[in-house]
């Protein structure tokens, strides 16, 4: 019927569908990169960034389609364009009862939102994003129709369009509109406010990843999850069977440690510790965790962990497994002096998923508080000086933590867990080895020697050796890039940057960034040699106020020292790795 050139790999749209006079809309995005560099939003002259309107049951001018007459036909529009001003209108659909369009449109870096898309109207991008300014930061807004519903990045990162429910066996959402976040897997029912505009009812998060939500032919709607594990989830009125129990308002309630604020850990609580840990704007961590127990056995005894084939792959957590993540900043070891305690992230395996929690500490250091919110808060260091520390809020951890196989655990790996750990009594052992002769880890043939291992640091080496160098770079990118960059994984971009994958030329090398050069002419992903020419380099030096800089979560500084370990094994490099 038609077809159109797509500038980059990204902002396709992705949705066609009938409107109640019969005639095809059709959702393309901006033509992709980041920041709309085309400037398609804003242009009638082109396909791209629009919602299109034709008739396919008429053949007119050597097309396979007709203009309809009540388009709006403007003088600088093309004529099949019904509505112009969006990103990446990733999924919209008809009301059944009304005819009204509703668009869910993915947002830049801000802000996610819902439109009612009418003939003629113009919804803002690249100006707007939802409701507010983007480019540039002050506009005039009055040219543009704001959404009827926005959400800020805190609650989730890619809008999924979903239908407004016209079905009879879920009373509480009649005539609303069901839409979900594809990071965060939050759900929300959209319906009038009887004022003219609209309010949103947030129902919480589900485990799975929505990339569409679709309706039968009696109007029930159903949630689809594609990556991981592919499945179609209905929707319906929760009875409260399925109720969690609400956990303890404080961390000293949890009973999980014996002595706050040192962290010491009760009976049943592991610590454990990788090799290679995540860059947390300097944060020192402490990890745990809590094996459910295994029901008859006598005498009793945990439910073991099993490792996988593969060692860089995560461990199989039985349900009832709990991890914690405890984050501290300053100059010292945390439940020293010279250590601030700000957060512990609690991540449970219950029967139809995991559960994120996160207990954010009082400025006196005395015990942490459930909260569900995330903040930006600016903490006095020991011996002088201030960090301000951005905890995230709960539905971001599914960003991360939502692997192509599940939840990822991330961390929890047999190349992460090869080394040395402190028990109880001050017992110093290979953690694998230890695990296994305690019944809480299957799987481990032979002694842990044996394995693969990540290197204990990802900082510069004290070597020349290119090889050593190419295993710490290697190891840093799968452990800060790969939960997203990977097969499955949440990032756009098709590259896998897994310590196991190949660096050929189909992957990284020498291959050109779908998401725009950075202003630099001539980058490739992996540019051999030439770090100021990789955008692998380039994106990770950058400020972390540059919407290019990356890791998009959890990072507000660059690692500076990861940084140089990347320059310096680019420079090295001589050809495609």
């Amino acid at each position: 019927i038609l077809d159109l050139k797509q500038p980059y790999s990204n902002h396709n749209g992705g949705q066609i569908a009938f409107d109640h006079a019969g005639k095809l809309l059709i959702g393309f995005g901006d033509g992709g990169s980041a920041g709309d560099p085309l400037q398609s939003g804003q242009d009638g002259l082109t396909w791209l960034g629009a919602i299109l309107r034709i008739d396919i049951d008429k053949k007119i001018g050597g097309t396979n389609y007709a203009i309809p007459l009540d388009n709006p036909q403007k003088s600088d529009w093309l004529p099949e364009i019904w509505a112009i001003g969006m990103r990446n209108p990733w999924r919209f659909s008809v009301d059944t009862q009304t005819g009204a369009v509703w668009v869910a449109d993915v947002g830049q870096g801000k802000w996610e939102e819902i439109d009612i898309v009418v003939g003629g109207g113009n919804y803002g991008w690249r100006v707007m994003e939802g409701n507010h300014c983007y480019n540039p930061s002050v506009c005039d807004t009055k040219p543009y129709i704001p959404p009827v519903f926005e959400y800020a990045h805190n609650l989730g990162v890619s809008v999924t369009g979903g239908h407004v429910y016209r079905g009879t066996k879920q009373a509480s959402l009649a005539g609303a509109y069901l839409l979900a976040d594809y990071g965060s897997g939050r759900f929300w029912a959209v319906s009038p406010d009887g004022n003219g505009g609209y309010t949103g009812v947030d129902f919480g998060t589900h485990p799975s990843k929505p990339v569409d939500i679709g309706e039968d032919e009696q109007g029930e709607l159903y949630a689809v999850q594609l990556f991981g594990s592919a499945t179609i989830h209905r929707i319906v009125e929760d009875n409260g069977a399925n109720a969690v129990p609400g956990l303890p308002a404080t961390l000293s309630s949890t009973g999980c440690f014996t002595a706050l604020p040192t962290l010491t850990p009760a009976a049943g609580v592991l610590p454990y510790n990788v090799n290679a840990p995540l860059w947390s704007d300097g944060a020192d961590k402490a990890r745990f965790v809590v094996l459910p127990d295994d029901a008859g056995a006598q005498p009793p005894k945990p439910q073991p962990m099993t490792l996988p084939t593969s060692a860089h792959d995560v461990v199989d957590a039985p349900v009832g497994t709990l991890f914690i993540k405890h984050f501290a900043i300053g100059p010292g070891a945390i439940g020293t002096g010279q250590s601030v305690n700000v957060e512990t992230r609690f991540m449970r395996r219950d029967a139809s998923g995991w559960i994120f929690a996160t207990y954010r500490w009082r400025s006196d250091g005395s015990d942490a508080d459930l909260v569900s919110t995330g903040s930006v808060v600016e903490w006095a260091l020991p011996g002088g000086g201030k960090q301000t520390w951005t905890q995230p809020s709960v539905d971001a951890c599914g960003s991360c933590h939502q692997g192509p196989g599940g939840v990822d655990l991330l961390g929890v790996s047999a190349v992460q867990l090869n080394g040395d750990g402190v028990f109880e009594g001050g017992k110093v052992g290979n953690q694998l080895d230890v695990f296994a002769a305690a019944g809480a880890l299957l799987g481990l043939q032979g002694q842990a020697s044996q394995l693969d291992k990540f290197p204990t640091q990802t900082l510069l080496p004290k070597t020349s050796d290119p090889l050593s160098l190419s295993v710490h770079a290697r190891t840093y990118l799968h452990v800060q890039c790969a939960s997203c960059h990977r097969p499955g994984g949440s990032s756009q971009a098709a590259l896998d940057l897994r310590a196991t994958a190949s660096f050929g030329l189909g992957k990284l090398c020498k291959v050109a960034p779908a998401f725009g050069d950075l202003g630099v002419g001539g980058v490739s992903l992996l540019e051999p040699g030439v770090p100021a020419k990789s955008a692998l380099w380039l994106r990770a030096a950058l400020p972390a106020t540059d919407p290019a800089f990356m890791p998009k979560l959890g990072v507000s500084t660059p690692h500076a020292a990861g940084v140089l370990l990347l320059q310096a094994w680019l420079a090295g490099l001589t050809a495609c790795p």
